[in-house]
């Protein structure tokens, strides 16, 4: 497996830094977040950007997209599925394996409020319109070679692992997978834990991401590196390695400070805690 960067990690900062500090702390390759590069001029934008990934020496095989498809109108509807689609045929010419997204957000009075948002306001239609646009998007996912992940993320549609499935299973492509994020879920109260999340999508996961955050006052703080916020990732990466870790899974780190004493010192607790799992699994 591959250990990448986020490139979110980064965020306020030039592409050219999250790359050149991701090749200098050991990081495989990075994630490309839209921080970094215009989704407008998707086409271009990923053309400067291969030639920063040369330039830097350091592969950026996912990319992240955004469209909302759960939305009535007919022609923002489809305005969405076909930039994904463009995004897709974009990204595959220049060696992306990944898409990295979701389907569209469900919030209601309050977006701060995750355990009344997402998968919990979710109703049969949200599932069916979701599963209709994606399953004409995994079509041309499928013929360029791109695997779509739903990235596990508060306010979405996929929320939890358990909503997060039954997305998967209704549109029913081998194109389109899970990315549990277990920070994510940490701060969605109706969401599974990490173990609880791999056990339940087992072969279903195509990316992995990796951040941490500590519930204080009711409120989340992703100020915390990966070895001290409220999330146990030992359990996690044991259980990865049971099933089989994915061929790529990325460190994010979304909070304040120095964004690079958090780069530096995560990459460092993975890797130490995966040889340690892979001692302990025969």
């Amino acid at each position: 497996m591959l250990i990448g960067m986020h490139s979110y990690t980064y965020r306020g900062y030039s592409l050219e830094r999250a790359l050149m500090k991701a090749r200098k702390y050991g990081y495989d390759f990075v994630e490309l977040q839209p921080v970094h590069f215009d989704l407008k001029n998707v086409e271009s934008e990923l053309e400067r950007v291969d030639k920063l990934s040369q330039r830097f020496n350091i592969s950026i095989p996912v990319v992240d997209y955004s469209c909302n498809v759960l939305i009535d109108d007919k022609e923002r509807k489809r305005e969405s599925i076909e930039f994904v689609k463009r995004v897709i045929r974009a990204a595959s010419k220049f060696g992306t394996k990944i898409i990295n997204g979701g389907v569209g957000s469900l919030i209601g009075p309050d977006s701060r409020d995750f355990g009344a948002n997402g998968s919990a306001m979710a109703e049969e239609r949200h599932y069916e319109m979701a599963a209709e646009a994606f399953s004409e998007i995994s079509k041309v996912a499928e013929e360029e070679g791109i695997t779509v992940t739903f990235e596990i993320h508060m306010n979405s549609l996929h929320d939890t692992a358990a909503s997060t499935l039954r997305l998967l299973d209704m549109i029913g492509s081998p194109a389109v997978k899970a990315n549990p994020d277990p920070g994510n879920m940490y701060a969605t109260p109706h969401a599974e834990d990490g173990v609880d999340a791999i056990r339940l999508l087992q072969s279903q996961i195509g990316y992995f991401h990796f951040k941490n955050c500590r519930a204080i006052g009711g409120h989340y703080d992703y100020s915390w590196y990966l070895q001290n916020g409220d999330i146990d990732y030992f359990p996690i990466v044991l259980e990865l390695s049971r099933i089989g870790f994915p061929e790529l899974m990325t460190i994010e780190y979304c909070g304040l400070g120095d964004p690079s004493v958090a780069a530096e010192r995560d990459i460092l607790y993975i890797q130490n805690l995966i040889d340690e799992v892979e001692e302990l699994v025969p």
